[in-house]
């Protein structure tokens, strides 16, 4: 089975859903990008998006690293997933890198209570489900995708073991590895060490979807028959860099030019690294296959 790829897109309005769609790539929305600070509340993303196989992600990286933490509760997290039509959405959970836990016992900590989370966002997805109308979009919610946790390859193991016990005992079919987005691909804490660990402790049955995975990883990656899919935005911060460097390099007549002219056109500029990212993406995984 191929491996999937799923563009991160950061916005669910404008242009960017439009582009994807065109494309006829599946994306993954954090769900950071849905939050509205003032009003304490999830948004629903635009029409552009109900066509878009569309899977929500939690935005723990993001909100850990930045922010300290979740703002909204399990129970509104759990209700943005049955509002929305999603191919499937992730627990709530807590990333374990080292700007967000600096030493074992904070990483420990963080596995243990991403178990957590994963049962209570199970629980309301149960609770909504049951009481809703059997014709209600309540009544359609599927449980969440779990989502293992850690720094070095055996905390990915505990974190296994800790979720297999909420589910009574084994995994489901699907389960999630997160998150990678600042990862190295090789060495004793990297991509291709985590995979290998969960590959010897898995039923051969389960697979998995890889969270925030460089580009350049990918190829590695497509090895893993288990490995079903990943998202990467990792076209977005590559747009921003070469926008930056480019700017940069201008004399201050060019840059005068360019805000008078209104040549400069970051929307533009970042769907066409969007759309070369993808397409490259997709070449290099069946030429992988081919061979």
């Amino acid at each position: 089975m191929a491996l999937a790829i799923r563009l991160g897109i950061p916005e669910t309005a404008g242009a960017i859903p439009t582009a994807a769609r065109r494309l006829g790539a599946a994306v993954m929305v954090s769900a950071g990008a849905l939050w509205a600070p003032a009003e304490e509340r999830f948004r629903l993303p635009s029409a552009r998006c109900n066509l878009l196989d569309m899977a929500l992600d939690s935005s723990g990286f993001v909100r850990h690293a930045s922010q300290g933490g979740y703002p909204w509760s399990v129970a509104q997290y759990v209700e943005l997933a049955w509002l929305v039509g999603w191919s499937w959405w992730s627990q709530m959970d807590l990333p374990c890198e080292q700007q967000i836990a600096p030493n074992r016992a904070e990483v420990l900590s963080r596995v243990d209570r991403s178990a957590e989370l994963y049962a209570e966002c199970l629980a309301e997805a149960r609770r909504v489900r049951s009481e809703s109308g059997p014709t209600s979009l309540a009544a359609q919610l599927s449980n969440p995708v779990p989502v293992l946790q850690g720094r070095l390859p055996e905390d990915y193991a505990r974190s296994a073991e800790r979720i297999a016990k909420v589910c009574g005992g084994a995994l489901p079919s699907f389960v999630g590895v997160g998150s990678l987005c600042t990862r190295p691909v090789l060495g004793s804490d990297g991509v291709l060490a985590v995979l290998t660990q969960l590959d010897k402790l898995l039923p051969e049955q389960t697979r998995l979807h890889l969270y925030g995975v460089k580009g350049d990883a990918i190829g590695e990656i497509a090895s893993f028959a288990r490995v079903a899919s990943v998202d990467s935005m990792a076209w977005d911060f590559r747009a921003r860099a070469a926008a930056n460097e480019r700017w940069a390099a201008m004399t201050d007549e060019q840059r005068a030019h360019t805000q008078r002219t209104k040549t400069r056109n970051p929307t533009a500029h970042r769907l066409e690294h969007m759309r070369r990212w993808y397409l490259r993406q997709i070449q290099e995984l069946q030429e992988s296959v081919k061979c």
